[in-house]
């Protein structure tokens, strides 16, 4: 069949081995194709691989059918260069929270600021305490200027996101490495790649891969509530009015 042949090539390449293979391995294998074939022809190769696990697990050659959820990358999401694609799957993001939050504040915030926010690693290096809010509901938000201060657009962040932000929060302007002179972005580098080899993510540019997941994720919203993009950064926009900035609070 041509799909499992596509899958074999794909793992050889990779150096994979099929029996071991995971949920991760498989989407990142599916998000390749998505950049070559049609979307119908990306839905047959999913089909074919989850009946080849499920065949295996019948046969007792494998525990458990890592196929059996596995999700389609968006074409959006998909870089058109050639080559493996910088994209994670959601067990990866996941994984990679979870060291970076056991790292320490510096790996955790970076980690979750590319991952929430479309914040680069320039803008992580400069946060400041008065880069965080909470809306009247007590949400938190990351506080984000992209070009000029009139475009400044608050994103949701986690709670893991602000628990990193208060465990570096200091009477210096900057969150990460406040004495020094200029913003420390090989520290924040270095973090982000710890992270990534602790938690056994073998992507590469794990960074440009977390901006993507990122996308993914605002792609979805759209989509759910009817708007686009543009829209949507509008709208967020509005709720600035309503927050009241970390450094204020009681």
């Amino acid at each position: 069949m041509a799909s499992l042949e596509r899958l074999t090539s794909w793992a050889r390449r990779d150096e994979l081995d099929l029996i071991a293979a995971q949920t991760p391995d498989l989407e990142r294998f599916l998000a390749e194709e998505v950049r070559s074939y049609a979307s119908a022809t990306v839905h047959v190769r999913r089909a074919a691989i989850r009946a080849f696990y499920a065949h295996l697990m019948k046969e007792g050659i494998v525990e458990s059918n890592p196929a059996s959820g596995l999700h389609i990358a968006s074409t959006d999401s998909i870089a058109t260069v050639h080559g493996p694609v910088e994209y994670l799957a959601d067990e990866e993001i996941a994984r990679l929270r979870q060291h970076a939050l056991k790292r320490g504040a510096v790996s955790s915030l970076a980690v979750c600021m590319l991952h929430e926010t479309p914040a680069n690693l320039r803008q992580i290096a400069r946060l400041s305490i008065a880069d965080f809010a909470r809306d009247a509901r007590d949400k938190p938000f990351a506080i984000l200027s992209q070009n000029t201060a009139a475009a400044k657009t608050p994103w949701p962040v986690s709670q893991q996101a602000i628990d990193a932000v208060e465990a570096l929060n200091n009477e210096s302007p900057r969150l990460i490495s406040p004495l020094t002179r200029n913003p420390n972005l090989a520290l924040v580098q270095r973090e982000v790649q710890e992270a990534r080899l602790s938690a056994g993510v073998q992507i590469p540019d794990v960074v440009v891969a977390l901006k993507r997941a990122h996308r993914r994720h605002v792609q979805q919203i759209c989509a759910h509530v009817r708007l686009t993009p543009r829209s949507l950064l509008g709208y967020q926009r509005t709720l600035l009015d309503k927050m009241t900035p970390l450094d204020r609070r009681s």
